[in-house]
């Protein structure tokens, strides 16, 4: 039995679904009312201004205005074909929106639809909530399955230029976004800093990341990332314009409470650095004077130049207060046990005890004024004092910073997927 609704209302059941078919009253510019049909399986919303439904066969055909709902998507379009036995159809060139915590919008050609994976043809996508996007993802084909969005044969517009081309592209909602990162220090000069991962399995991931800079070191890296159930592995490869070949592991494992964390990285070049390092962190909790956060941390590092040999043994313990959402004060003891004839490889901190200081300043329009430091009182004194500038829209945050204690300007450029 094949039922073709337009303006009435119906309803059948069957073993499959509930058909529910009507006319909604929605007020329209010229005081009138607009006529839909809505009809409901077990995993699609349909509505539409006409509708057409095999009983037998359990095919829906739709068209006119046609918004179409799979969990958290909502594609609209002028027509599409459906089986509610198979849970599979195709529609026809449409707009649409992934719902997430930044959502993500699409339109393309046509649509594929099974009942685990959503397949979309010459695609253009993109995160930027404006109605001419800063920047957006052209790609060949798309599918989407879950939380994950896969893009094949991609090229990455801003502001409608072509800038980038990737042969594929995965983009977890759950989890990080690729990373674009473009800068200039009046150290290291130029610099383009990247982060890029493509599935392998469902829970790993190929990983290639790279930062590069015209006067400082350079490096690319290229490894493998696994994740399950709050366990964390990421295991890189990297190839270094000053030391050359270097390996990298880091395991991290994360629950509400804890993180706890430990590396290992070993550089191949004569008398290569070597470290070892593991922290737990208690993560902040509330309390009526603030938030805390408490840290344990142990480190091994050593390095060889010439006759003479650097690094040793350090353990320590770090105290996060944070009164404000945006101000953090930190105090960071580290202790070596080695001797201090021995040297040491610290660059951010020093030994014994460091004060940490960062206050954000919001002051409209998207602006924020920074204001970070690090001071030793023990030995070196001040090794940070940084005053920031930065501008963030829904896509982009600039920033300008000077390190009075190094003399060093930084400016920079971030993409946000």
């Amino acid at each position: 039995m094949i039922i073709k609704l337009l303006n009435m209302k119906v309803m059948v059941l069957v073993s499959i679904l509930t058909f529910v078919a009507g006319i909604s009253a929605v007020a329209a510019d010229e005081g009138g009312v607009s006529e839909r049909v809505i009809i409901t399986g077990e995993k699609i919303h349909i509505e539409a201004d006409q509708l057409t439904f095999d009983t037998e066969t359990g095919v829906v055909e739709a068209t006119g205005s046609v918004k179409v709902t799979i969990d958290d998507m909502v594609y609209y379009t002028e027509s599409i074909t459906y089986d509610m036995q198979k849970a599979s159809g195709v529609m026809t060139s449409f707009n649409g929106t992934v719902y997430s915590e930044r959502n993500v919008k699409l339109s393309g050609a046509s649509v594929a639809l099974s009942e685990d994976i959503t397949t979309i043809s010459e695609v253009n996508l993109t995160r930027c909530e404006l109605d001419n996007p800063h920047y957006q993802f052209s790609a060949k084909e798309v599918t989407i399955a879950g939380k994950k969005i896969r893009l094949e044969r991609v090229v990455l517009r801003i502001k409608g230029v072509p800038v980038f081309y990737l042969p594929r592209l995965i983009m977890d909602l759950e989890r990080k976004m690729p990373d674009v990162r473009i800068g200039y220090s009046n150290d290291d000069g130029l610099k383009y800093a990247f982060d890029y991962f493509a599935e392998l399995t469902a829970h790993s991931n190929f990983l290639f990341s790279g930062d590069l800079s015209v006067n400082g070191e350079s490096v690319l890296g290229f490894g493998l990332e696994s994740t399950y159930q709050g366990l964390q592995n990421r295991l890189e490869f990297q190839y270094s314009s000053d030391t050359e070949w270097a390996f990298k592991d880091e395991f991290a494992f994360e629950d509400s409470h804890w993180l706890i964390a430990a590396d290992v990285f070993h550089d191949f070049s004569s008398g290569g650095e070597t470290q070892y390092g593991a922290k737990a962190t208690r993560k902040y909790w509330e309390t009526s004077w603030g938030s805390w956060q408490i840290s344990v941390l142990a480190r091994e590092a050593t390095e060889t130049e010439g006759s003479q040999k650097y690094g040793g043994f350090y353990t320590g313990w770090q105290v996060d207060y944070k009164p404000h959402p945006n101000v953090v004060l930190s105090s960071l003891r580290i202790d070596s046990h080695s001797s201090r004839d021995y040297g040491d490889l610290l660059e951010d901190y020093d030994l014994g005890d460091n004060w940490l200081y960062n206050l954000d300043v919001p002051v409209g329009d998207g602006y924020v004024i920074g204001v970070s430091g690090v001071y030793n009182s023990d030995d070196a004194g001040w090794i940070h004092q940084i005053f920031s500038v930065s501008k963030e829209s829904c896509c982009f945050k600039t920033e300008i910073s000077y390190d009075h204690a190094e003399d060093s300007l930084e400016l920079s450029f971030r993409v946000k997927f």
